[in-house]
C-alpha cells in the first residue's frame, strides 16, 4: 500500500480548515457543527476526525495557521525594508490591506464572535497569547531598533507603544464593522 505523503496530509487539513472557516463564517462558530465541516469538505466525519479531535482542535488549529502567516509577513517585511520603521511601514500596509478584501467583513465577525469561547477555553486563550506575544515582541523589537537609531523620541517607551499599536489594530478591525466612515483604515 503506498505512503500518504506529507503534502497530501498538509492538503487535507488546509481542506478542512477553510471548510470549517467558511462554516463559522455562515453559521457562526456555536451553530456551525462537525457534520456542517463535513459536508463543506466533501469528506466523511472519520477522515475529518483523523486529523483534528473535536471542533476546539479546528479552531486552534486555525489560529496556529494564523500564527504561522504573521511570522512570515514579519520575516518577508523585514527582508523587504531597510530599517525598523520601513518595516513597521510594510507590515502595516500589508495589514490595511486586508480592508481590501472581499471577505474582510465576514473575518472580522468571525473573530468577534469566537473571542468568548478564547476568553473561555484555557487551550485556545494559551494559543492567542501565543500570538500576541509574538507581534508584541516583534513591533517592540522594531521600535527599539527605531530607538536606538534615534527614529524615535528618547521618552518613547517602545514596549507601550507596541501594545497601543496593536490595541488600536484591533479596535479599527472591530469598530469598522460599525461605523465605516468613522474608522475608515486609509484615513487612520
Amino acid at each position: 500500500m503506498p505512503k500518504v505523503t506529507e503534502a497530501h496530509l498538509e492538503a487535507r487539513r488546509s481542506q478542512i480548515l477553510d471548510a470549517a472557516w467558511t462554516c463559522f463564517a455562515r453559521k457562526g462558530y456555536h451553530q456551525a457543527t462537525m457534520q456542517d465541516i463535513c459536508q463543506e469538505s466533501g469528506l466523511s466525519p472519520g477522515a475529518i476526525y483523523r486529523y483534528f479531535e473535536s471542533k476546539e482542535a479546528i479552531l486552534k488549529a486555525i489560529n496556529e495557521r494564523s500564527q504561522e502567516m504573521g511570522r512570515a509577513l514579519v520575516e518577508e517585511a523585514r527582508s523587504l525594508a531597510g530599517g525598523p520603521l520601513n518595516t513597521l511601514e510594510v507590515i502595516g500596509q500589508t495589514m490595511l490591506s486586508y480592508f481590501n478584501d472581499p471577505m474582510v467583513e465576514t473575518t472580522s465577525r468571525v473573530n468577534i464572535e469566537i473571542f468568548p469561547e478564547i476568553i473561555r477555553n484555557e487551550q485556545l486563550r494559551a494559543s492567542v497569547r501565543e500570538e500576541l506575544t509574538f507581534w508584541h515582541r516583534a513591533v517592540t523589537q522594531l521600535l527599539s531598533e527605531a530607538k536606538e537609531r534615534g527614529q524615535l523620541k528618547p521618552e518613547v517607551d517602545p514596549d507601550s507603544l507596541a501594545a497601543l499599536l496593536m490595541c488600536a489594530w484591533e479596535c479599527v478591525r472591530h469598530y469598522s464593522l460599525i461605523d465605516p466612515h468613522i474608522f475608515r483604515p486609509e484615513r487612520l
